[in-house]
């Protein structure tokens, strides 16, 4: 909530990335926020698929990277990509284009000359899987928050989805967000969940996994032989 209002209290900030996680879960209503953001700002907000944003060439956002330019935030709706060589790369390529500052960016439009400016977009990407995004202990761009993974009733989510078609509720919304208290939040502080530590154990590689096992056995000696190591390796594998 504080990283919404504050994004809309100060259009020039950025602040990390969110991960949101319902794990193996559909139909909770999460994607209902980026419908809801989407709708309310119409002209600042882009929707785009993960290889659109982390799949083009030279790291991060399509061959015409115009789609990201003058946004205040950009939604992905699901975070794993079905190409394994972009879902590899993912993380690499979006720490180029997501950061806690404005970032320059040489735009190259589909039509018109290429042109430099500043990148102001704020990432809110959503996933069904825990693995979607390989991100390294030391990360300190993305947030990854848990969902809860029980449906509600169906008249929860007729009145939900229905507040969407009321232009009052939304500029309620935005009257509200833009009065929120942001005294006390910044976005740019990375928060360390139980999501997100769970996420960098789920996409560790095996090498690393293996390595890991190994110096956290109590069993291991201080000078060893290639075939005590090699044993060590295969019992980890």
């Amino acid at each position: 909530l504080g990283w919404l209002a504050y994004k809309i209290q100060n259009p020039s900030e950025r602040g990390v990335g969110v991960v949101m996680i319902a794990e193996d879960t559909f139909g909770v209503g999460r994607s209902w926020l980026g419908v809801m953001l989407d709708r309310m700002l119409p002209n600042e907000v882009r929707r785009m698929d993960i290889k659109q944003l982390a799949g083009g060439n030279g790291g991060g956002a399509a061959t015409y990277n115009d789609i990201i330019a003058n946004k205040q935030i950009v939604i992905v709706d699901e975070t794993q990509a079905d190409d394994v060589k972009v879902q590899y790369r993912a993380y690499e390529n979006l720490k180029l284009i997501v950061e806690t500052s404005p970032t320059k960016l040489r735009v190259n439009p589909k039509y018109g000359k290429v042109y430099d400016t500043e990148l102001l977009f704020n990432l809110l990407a959503f996933s069904n899987n825990l693995d979607a995004l390989q991100i390294p202990p030391g990360d300190r761009r993305f947030c990854v928050l848990s969902n809860p993974t029980s449906p509600r009733d169906q008249d929860y989510y007729t009145r939900l989805y229905g507040a969407l078609d009321d232009p009052g509720f939304l500029a309620a919304v935005y009257w509200y967000l833009s009065r929120h208290d942001c005294s006390a939040i910044n976005p740019r502080k990375l928060i360390k969940t139980k999501a997100r530590e769970a996420m960098i154990e789920a996409t560790k590689s095996p090498s690393e996994q293996i390595t890991e096992a190994i110096l956290d056995d109590d069993t291991m000696p201080d000078i060893m032989t290639r075939g005590i190591l090699h044993e060590k390796i295969l019992n980890a594998a």
